[in-house]
């Protein structure tokens, strides 16, 4: 090569190459700044980890219970792609970051297995193979954190988060000549993700990773069962070694701030924030007057139960106007009857499926994105999942991640968080609106907001369960959606503020209908069953919402709603039919401005084919006495806060609520209950 080709080609490569310079030779890396939102894609393979295995005999075949399996030979490593957005800081060489993403594994499927020997089933060399397609993780999605330290263009980082997804095909089992069958499992729940990479900057704007992750889901169960009835329950905990390479791109890079520039901002408006709260509440009522009951009753005999939870509300403002949450909550305790015998039930605190321990959940993860439209500005204050800055009062507000739909829509100043005021939801809440929500309250969703003068435009998309009731509920792709819209006006009155609201929403889902339940009862001759005709139906509804300052120191609240009464309740309460309101009263009027003071009612209905179906010995979702005198259920609630310090009350608490489950032969039924509440 000539002196005149080795010179261009040293030029080229220092410009193609970050480790020479103009002339061919090595030289110091240039820093970089980390800082900024990146947006990126990956790919790589997944390699299954040990998963604990084990059949567990159902119907006393095996008759010795558990036996453990050897991991399958043909589960292998299988391709792995996706799609990740995230946004980092940096302070001098120390990056933070968070991220979030989406990845698929690409032919997943299941291999052959073989019983352990010595098992006592399994004699010793015998051959038992055992077939399972589809039992890993084919998707998942993430949220998590990484902290790293940067030198040049290098970056080394750990990271860690919390995944979900996952789900489970059809599987066959084949054993001694015998086939167990097993429909599609529920998907994976939520559990961890950690691991390790480097990321090199080959351009100011350009990097790529190689990272090392550590995926481990939550059990999953699968019951697979023969033509004669024998049963095995498959039991997996999926886990994978994962090795990524990815390409990122960051969108807005930006140089750390100084620190005379973050002062500067800090005083204009909140980076961070974390908050917390604890809620315990006991609840009793003692023995009532009923002819009878039924599965899904409310038990006649004095009853006394208790919920207690703890949330920490972790904020973080990202790029301009964007901000991401996370919630963790740890619960405990059972509501009154599990959550059955009332279409309002008395504890919204209280969640379906509770637990005798503490559990841990991420009961919110979303990201908050505002885009000003100029003008007048106004203070957001300093809360929970809120950070305390300035926006344009004129905004757009977009909304997705995992939260409650009532964290946006149907929100009332005077009656709407049942850890501060009212306790019963249908007085919390439009009786009728049928919003999908878990055992806890919250689901997966996008919402996107127009605020304009004195008006207000809302619409969002959420995830329903797979079925009505679903205790457990994922983010999972082609499952049912509701659409829910609202409208807000803005008032004053006699120089008092008041808010009018009128809410739609449609869900589109696996449902039954009541008609068609009953008909099928009268040709079989035994009690109707709605879970046995579920279809694809499309159920409507809405409602109006008022809240009204009247003085200073009072304030009064209304709602009505409605819904399609031809379907079934997905998630919500069994109210087709709703109108309730009350009066608040702040304690300045007798010198304790930390007290408060609330009375309430609802008025709660079915349409006359839901009525039939539970006369006629149907269960409903929380409804279902064996019979039914049907009577609208009427609830009265009265609370007294008292304020012991700063951000800590406890507060008595009265509900009458007459014909309990619309039953006039049950009840009426008293209720009291003590909150103690302390957040910061």
């Amino acid at each position: 090569m000539s002196g005149y080709q080795k010179y261009w080609f040293a030029l080229m490569a220092g410009a193609v190459l970050p480790g020479l310079d103009g002339n061919g030779h090595a030289r110091a890396e240039e820093a970089i700044s980390w800082q900024g939102l990146h947006i990126g894609v990956s790919g790589g393979a997944a390699l299954p980890a040990q998963n604990g295995r084990a059949f567990q005999a159902v119907d006393g075949y095996p008759q010795d219970g558990l036996f453990n399996l050897a991991p399958p030979p043909g589960d292998v490593a299988t391709a792995l792609y996706g799609v990740h957005t995230g946004y980092d800081w940096q302070i001098g060489s120390l990056v933070f970051g968070i991220e979030t993403g989406f990845s698929s594994f690409r032919g997943r499927g299941g291999g052959t297995a073989v019983f352990a020997t010595g098992s006592g089933f399994i004699e010793s060399g015998a051959t038992n193979y055992v077939f399972v397609p589809g039992q890993r993780a084919d998707y998942f999605g993430s949220l998590s954190a990484r902290a790293g330290f940067a030198t040049g263009r290098m970056l080394a980082y750990a990271t860690g988060g919390f995944p979900t997804g996952g789900s489970a095909g059809e599987g066959s089992i084949w054993l001694n000549g015998v086939a167990f069958d097993a429909g599609k499992s529920g998907s994976l729940q939520t559990k961890f993700l950690a691991g390790a990479g480097i990321e090199y900057a080959f351009a100011q704007d350009w990097s790529v990773r190689a990272e090392y992750l550590y995926l481990d889901l939550a059990p999953n169960k699968q019951l697979f069962v023969s033509e004669e009835g024998a049963s095995f329950l498959l039991k997996t905990h999926p886990a994978d070694h994962l090795l990524r390479l990815g390409l990122n791109y960051r969108m807005f890079p930006s140089e750390p701030p100084s620190d005379d520039s973050a002062k500067d901002d800090a005083a204009a408006e909140e980076r961070f924030s974390v908050h917390g709260q604890m809620t315990l509440i006991g609840q009793t009522y003692p023995r009532f007057r009923s002819l009878y009951q039924g599965p899904n009753s409310l038990p006649a005999q004095a009853g006394i139960d208790e919920t207690f939870s703890v949330t920490t509300f972790f904020g973080m403002r990202l790029w301009k106007g964007a901000e991401a949450y996370l919630n963790p909550e740890t619960t405990q305790g059972f509501g009154l009857a599990d959550g059955y015998g009332f279409a309002g039930y008395p504890n919204n605190e209280a969640f379906q499926g509770g637990s005798t321990s503490n559990n841990l959940h991420f009961q919110r993860y979303f990201l908050r994105q505002n885009f000003g439209l100029g003008g007048e500005q106004e203070k957001i204050e300093a809360g929970q999942n809120t950070l305390e800055g300035m926006v344009d009062a004129n905004r757009v507000i977009v909304t997705i991640g995992k939260y409650g739909v009532t964290d946006i829509f149907d929100d009332n100043r005077f009656a709407h968080d049942s850890r501060n005021g009212f306790l019963n939801n249908s007085i919390n809440t439009m009786g009728a609106f049928d919003y999908p929500a878990d055992p806890w309250g919250y689901t997966f969703g996008v919402t996107g907001e127009l605020k304009y003068d004195r008006w207000s435009v809302r619409s969002g998309v959420f995830q329903l369960p797979d079925y009505p009731d679903a205790r457990t509920f994922e983010m999972k792709p082609r499952t049912g959606y509701e659409a829910v819209g609202e409208i807000e006006e803005r008032h004053e009155i006699c120089d008092q503020p008041g808010r009018l609201k009128f809410l739609v929403f449609a869900n589109d889902a696996h449902m039954g209908r009541y008609d068609q339940a009953l008909a099928l009862a009268a040709l079989t001759g035994e009690p109707p069953d709605i879970t046995a005709l579920h279809g694809r139906h499309v159920k409507v509804g809405g409602g109006v919402n008022l809240e009204q300052q009247l003085t200073d120191s009072m304030g009064m609240f209304a709602r009505a709603s409605w819904a399609n009464d031809a379907y079934e309740t997905l998630a919500f309460a069994e109210i087709e039919r709703s109108f309730s309101g009350g009066l608040v009263f702040s304690g300045s009027l007798w010198e304790r401005n930390e007290d408060i003071v609330g009375v309430g009612f609802a008025l709660n209905g079915l349409s006359d084919a839901h009525a039939t179906y539970l006369g006629r010995g149907g269960l409903g979702m929380y409804l279902g006495d064996g019979g039914l005198s049907y009577a609208g259920e009427h609830v009265f609630e009265a609370y007294y806060r008292l304020g012991l310090a700063d951000g800590i009350h406890i507060t008595a608490d009265y509900q009458f609520v007459d014909n309990p489950g619309y039953n006039r032969d049950r009840g009426p039924v008293n209720l009291f209950a003590l909150r103690l509440h302390a957040e910061f």
